[in-house]
């Protein structure tokens, strides 16, 4: 039913009721299609039991909660899905046969705010510096990551000012939010007693703090996300003791024994044909756009085109988005990414022994469409406030270049990040990176990692003093692109992931999963759904392994 107040929100903006009425729309065709597949709903032992997370509101990961919620019901594991409340979002589970439902709403609104306000109070005025809140622990819950990270987010801002009012007012109400999601968990986990928790999302508020809950009760916890594919997942499990490791890296066991394989010319050249081929295609991390419209250019061209001295080596930096998942993973030596960012191309600044790239992250494109935002590029904004104009022997490439991002692997000396996938790629060609943090694949051999800030800045001040990777450590970065790029996504093959690059590609219906089984029996004992399930429900690996 729609309310008055809806019916002048639509008539203020018609794109809203279109919106509305192409869900609805999609909703319909979703349950024609696959409702009989799933029909009647499947009974198994209500005592073992998975709580699917989706409290995302996302069509598509809804869509593609229901087929591993699936898989695990066919191993005799009873999903129980968690929403906001009843929604639309609620109907897409139904359509799988999926009708245990709770409500995190019930768990919350209980809750009085009151009793916290003084205390989230006084934990913002009693910190100097956001960077102060990332360990803040509530009920051991890493609260203050999950807060900072939240509000970043939503400002689109790659520092937070703890002396502006707004800034500290806000914070203190999430935080309150946080503390009350705290409780709201610990009380839900009570009552629905899950022996598996389900996840895509995992890090903001309120999905954390379930998270973190989860872990201090030794559940089985595990996230899903995407691969540098559209055909395969990444799924990884959680202990408390990896609890802000990136889902895409390899645990101590996986590392152990994917490093210890021979290397040979056939794992070469599937590592190769791997990458280039998804980057010549455009289709590395397609759903992001990531080098859509971009070429692979030879050296020459790209040292025409960016004005490289050809006598100099070249060092490329490339960028984090500032505000998005900024704590979730690993120790920083800098307080942000912004600060890394800025002490990194001062730094650029004074050594001009070195052509510096400086690459500002392409997924910006895609966030800020996503989030509507319309504003200038954080990154610019504070290039133009902390450094200025920028001198000739640094390069800026904007997030739209039309330059792949393959074509600085055959140009570059050197890179710089905290902790990106590019830092793994770089090192599969020779290419020596400096790490600036934790929580994916520093420590592994073949990265310059850096205690402290000061070491990581002089370090900078002869870069190019620093040789290129040995032969033995060029092939630990392959050995470790080769487990994170061919090992540890799974190729579902009962459905197919479909995504789209059309003007309107951030609409909520964009990512859908088609699901490609004729019956149900055949999508949860395909092979790969089926291992999926095996190791979710019974493996003791971190990690999912091919």
């Amino acid at each position: 039913m729609i309310s008055f107040g809806s019916i002048g929100r639509y008539i203020l903006n018609p794109r809203r009721l279109h919106d509305r009425w192409r869900i609805h729309q999609d909703l319909r065709h979703f349950r024609q299609e696959y409702a009989p597949l799933f029909s009647p709903p499947v009974r198994c032992d209500v005592d073992r039991r998975v709580l699917v997370v989706g409290l995302h509101g996302f069509i598509p990961s809804a869509k593609e909660d229901g087929i591993y919620a699936k898989a695990l019901e066919g191993r005799g594991i009873t999903p129980w899905i968690l929403v906001e409340r009843e929604s639309i979002i609620s109907s897409y589970y139904k359509v799988y046969g999926l009708d245990r439902f709770v409500f995190f709403a019930d768990y919350v609104d209980p809750i009085p705010c009151d009793p916290l306000l003084r205390q989230a109070g006084e934990v913002i005025a009693g910190a100097t510096r956001a960077a102060e809140l990332v360990d803040f622990k509530y009920r051991d819950v890493h609260v203050g990551r999950h807060v900072l990270s939240r509000l970043m987010r939503h400002l689109h801002a790659g520092k937070l000012n703890l002396q502006d009012q707004l800034v500290a007012r806000d914070l203190i109400k999430m935080l309150v939010d946080a503390m009350r999601a705290v409780h709201a968990a610990e009380a839900l986990l009570d009552e629905v007693k899950p022996e598996m928790l389900l996840f895509n999302e995992r890090g903001y508020t309120p999905f954390g703090e379930i998270f973190d809950v989860a872990l201090n009760r030794k559940l089985n916890v595990i996230q899903y996300v995407a691969s540098h594919r559209d055909d395969a997942r990444i799924f990884k499990r959680y202990v408390r003791e990896t609890h802000d490791v990136h889902p895409h890296s390899l645990s101590d066991d996986s590392w152990k024994a994917i490093s210890s394989l021979r290397w040979d010319d056939c794992k070469e050249r599937e590592l190769a044909e791997e990458l280039y081929g998804h980057y010549e295609a455009g289709t590395w991390f397609n759903f992001q756009r990531l080098q859509h419209g971009k070429r692979i250019k030879s050296k020459d061209e790209v040292q025409a085109q960016l004005g490289l001295d050809p006598q100099k080596k070249t060092a490329v930096v490339f960028s984090h988005i500032f505000w998005d998942a900024t704590f979730f993973y690993g120790d920083s030596l800098f307080d942000d990414y912004e600060e890394w960012f800025i002490q990194t191309v001062k730094a650029a600044c004074a050594n001009t022994a070195v052509n510096w790239i400086v690459k500002l992250h392409p997924v910006n494109t895609w966030r800020l469409e996503a989030d509507g935002y319309r504003g200038e590029l954080a990154e610019r904004v504070a290039l133009r406030k902390r450094v200025g104009e920028l001198p000739a022997h640094i390069h800026l490439i904007d997030p739209d270049t039309d330059i792949n991002t393959y074509s600085l692997f055959g140009i570059a000396d050197y890179g710089l990040t905290v902790r990106g996938t590019v830092g793994i790629e770089m090192a599969v060609f020779g290419i020596p990176v400096l790490t600036a943090g934790t929580g994916r694949y520093s420590g592994r051999g073949f990265t310059l990692d850096f205690r402290r800030p000061d070491e990581y800045l002089a370090a900078l001040g002869r870069i190019q003093e620093y040789p290129r990777l040995t032969a033995e450590q060029t092939v630990l970065a392959k050995k470790y692109a080769y487990g994170i790029l061919k090992l540890r996504p799974l190729k579902l093959s009962p459905v197919k992931f479909e995504y789209s690059s059309a003007k309107d590609t951030f609409h909520p219906l964009n990512g859908s999963a088609k699901i490609l089984a004729r019956s149900l029996r055949d999508m949860v004992e395909a092979s790969d759904l089926s291992a999926f399930a095996s190791w979710a429900a019974d493996s003791p690996h971190l990690d999912y392994l091919e």
